[in-house]
C-alpha cells in the first residue's frame, strides 16, 4: 500500500522498505559484490551467519548489526550475540524469557535504540548495556507474576549508534503489529536528536485513520520539546510538532535544570556557560537556553559570555584548553554550567585540572547525562586544580523504592550498572507500557487492541491509575506525555577517591526536588 500521508521527513529520506524487499535487495548486492570477486556462495548465508557477522533478520550498516530481533535464534555458545559482546548475558536472558512465551497468549513490547556504538555515538557501553538491562528485568518481573494477563515478549530493535537506521527499524516494528504476538508498545525511543523524532513519527504516523498508532514511552529522552506537544528549539532548527502517541518516564531538560537551581549549593555561583553548538543535539541545545533561563541572575551578574565549542570537530581538545585558561584572572567564574554530553566532559575536566596557571576550585553544572561520569572519570591526583561536578539525576539508585528491582538487578547483573540511571529508567519505561497493557486487557483474556494501549497510557495521571516506578510512583499526563511527581536527584561527585573505592569516584546526594503534581497540593497518599 502506498501511503499518502508520510511526514516530512530530512531531504535524504526514502521510503522505508519492507523486511523482505530489503533482505532482497542487500542479498543481490552481496552476491553480485561476492560473484565480481571470483567467490562461491553456494551454501553460505547471505545475510545472516558470518557473510555479514549479524543473525536471523538483522542486516549490516556502518558496520553495525541494525534491525528487530527477539533473540531466540541465538545459542549457548559465549561468542553469540547480536550486538555488543557486553550484551551477550541480558541478551541471552532475554532470549530465554521469549523461548519460554513460545505458543502463549501474548503481547510484544519493542525497545528502540542504539545497542552499538559506532562512530559519532554519544552513548557509552555501560549506558546501552544499562539500558537493556533495566528493559529486561521490568519483562521478568512482569511475567513472573502467575494471575496477570497478557505475557510480555521483548524485541530489541537497534537503530545504530548514531540512530542512522531509524527508518528501516520502524518499519520493521510497524510491520510487527500483526504478528501472532503483536507489537502493542515501543520504549527507549533513543535520545535527543532529529532522528528520534523521525522514527517516532514514523511509529505513530500523520494520518488519523490510516497511520500506525504505536504507542511510546522514551525512557531517557528530556529534550523539551520531545513529547505530546512539541514546541521550538534552539535556532536553527525549525518547530518540532507534537507526537500524540508519545510519552516518556525520563523529566524534560527544563525540569532538570529547574532542579539544578533550586539546590542550595547553586544559589551563590559566579557561572559561565559552555556550550556545543551541534544544532542536531536538542538535549544540548536545550540546556544552554534552560541554563539561561534557571540561573538568569546569577549569569548577568557575573558578566561572564558563552564560551562555544564544536563537540563533533577536530579541534574540541586544544578549545578545551582555551576555555579553560579564561577560567582565570581577578574574580573569575567559580561554576561551569556545561550544555553539552558527557562523553566529551573527562576531556574537559583533565584540561581544567592540568591547567598549572589557577588553582582555584571549579564546580562543573550539567544534566543528566553526566551520570556516566561515575564510570569514565578519574580521580584528581596531587597538585591539580580541584574540580567537582554537580549534575541533575533522572534517578539514583539511593533513592530506589522498589526493593524487588534491586535484589532482582544485583542477582542478574554489576550493581554499578544502576550508576547511570539508565537500567532504571528503561525499568521503568517498560513497566508504564506494561501498566498500560495490563490495564487494557479485560476478563475475557484476550489480547488487547492497540487502540485501547494507547487509551490507558493516556489514564494514567487520575489518582486512580499510576505507575508504580523503580524509584517511586509518578504519573503520566495526558496532555503532554510527561512524566508527574518524579524525584530528581541533585548529585556532587567529588574530585577525590571514594575511601572504601581507592580510584574511583562516588557520587552523592546533596538534594532533592521532587516535581509538582497539580492535582495532588498537598502530597496525597495517591499521589
Amino acid at each position: 500500500m502506498t501511503r499518502t500521508d508520510a511526514p516530512e521527513y530530512p531531504p535524504e529520506f526514502k521510503p522505508p522498505k519492507p523486511t523482505a524487499a530489503r533482505i532482497a535487495q542487500y542479498g543481490s548486492f552481496l552476491v553480485a559484490a561476492a560473484l565480481a570477486v571470483g567467490l562461491v556462495l553456494v551454501g553460505l548465508p547471505v545475510i545472516g551467519g558470518w557473510w555479514t557477522g549479524c543473525g536471523g533478520e538483522l542486516v549490516s550498516q556502518r558496520g553495525e548489526c541494525v534491525g528487530v530481533t527477539d533473540l531466540t535464534d541465538l545459542d549457548d555458545d559465549p561468542n553469540s550475540f547480536h550486538f555488543d559482546r557486553s550484551l551477550e548475558r541480558v541478551e541471552k536472558l532475554i532470549r530465554n524469557e521469549n523461548l519460554r512465551l513460545e505458543g502463549e497468549s501474548a503481547v510484544t513490547v519493542g525497545l528502540l535504540m542504539p545497542m552499538s556504538k559506532g562512530d559519532g555515538s554519544s552513548q557509552s557501553e555501560q549506558q546501552i548495556r544499562a539500558h537493556v538491562e533495566g528493559a529486561y528485568l521490568a519483562q521478568h518481573l512482569a511475567n513472573r507474576d502467575e494471575n496477570a494477563a497478557p505475557k510480555i515478549r521483548l524485541v530489541l530493535a537497534n537503530e545504530g549508534g548514531t540512530e542512522h537506521a531509524w527508518s528501516s527499524v520502524t518499519s520493521d516494528l510497524i510491520e510487527m503489529k500483526d504478528d501472532e504476538q503483536p507489537l502493542v508498545a515501543v520504549t527507549g525511543m533513543g535520545v535527543s536528536v532529529r532522528e528520534t523524532v523521525w522514527g517516532a513519527r514514523a511509529l505513530w504516523g500523520d494520518d488519523p485513520l490510516s497511520g500506525p498508532r504505536i504507542p511510546m514511552i522514551g525512557s531517557v529522552i528530556t529534550a523539551d520539546e520531545l513529547n505530546k506537544v512539541g514546541g521550538q528549539p534552539p535556532e536553527p532548527n525549525e518547530r518540532i510538532p507534537g507526537i500524540p502517541g508519545l510519552s516518556r518516564v525520563s523529566v524534560s531538560n527544563d525540569t532538570e535544570v529547574t532542579a539544578l537551581a533550586s539546590a542550595p549549593r547553586l544559589q551563590s555561583i559566579r557561572p559561565l556557560i559552555v556550550h556545543d553548538t551541534n544544532a542536531n543535539d536538542f538535549y544540548t541545545a536545550g540546556l544552554r537556553r534552560d541554563f539561561e533561563k534557571h540561573f538568569a541572575r546569577q549569569w548577568r551578574e557575573a558578566e561572564n559570555p558563552h564560551e562555544p565549542y564544536d563537540g563533533q570537530g577536530s579541534g574540541v581538545s586544544s578549545r578545551f584548553s582555551a576555555i579553560a585558561r579564561t577560567l582565570c584572572g581577578v574574580n573569575p567564574p567559580d561554576t561551569v554550567l556545561y550544555s553539552g554530553r558527557a562523553v566529551l566532559l573527562p576531556g574537559f575536566i583533565e584540561e581544567l585540572r592540568n591547567d598549572t596557571q589557577c588553582k582555584n576550585p571549579i564546580t562543573v553544572v550539567t544534566g543528566s547525562d553526566g551520570s556516566t561520569l561515575q564510570d569514565t572519570l578519574k580521580p584528581t591526583i596531587p597538585g591539580q586544580r580541584e574540580v567537582r561536578v554537580v549534575y541533575a539525576a533522572l534517578a539514583d539508585q539511593s533513592v530506589l523504592q522498589d526493593p524487588n528491582f534491586t535484589s532482582e538487578f544485583t542477582r542478574s547483573f554489576e550493581k554499578d550498572d544502576l550508576n547511570n540511571a539508565w537500567a532504571i529508567m528503561a525499568h521503568d519505561a517498560v513497566k508504564t507500557a506494561i501498566t498500560a497493557i495490563r490495564g487494557a486487557t479485560d476478563q475475557s483474556g484476550d489480547l488487547p487492541p492497540i487502540s485501547d494501549v494507547v487509551d490507558q497510557l493516556g489514564n494514567l495521571n487520575s489518582g486512580m491509575k499510576w505507575v508504580d516506578g523503580a524509584a517511586g510512583r509518578f504519573e503520566i499526563d495526558a496532555k503532554t506525555g510527561d512524566p508527574v511527581g518524579r524525584t530528581v536527584p541533585i548529585m556532587e561527585i567529588g574530585p577525590y577517591s571514594d575511601p572504601s573505592e581507592p580510584g574511583k569516584l562516588r557520587a552523592e546526594v546533596i538534594h532533592q526536588y521532587r516535581q509538582p503534581n497539580p492535582r495532588c497540593p498537598d502530597e496525597a497518599p495517591q499521589c
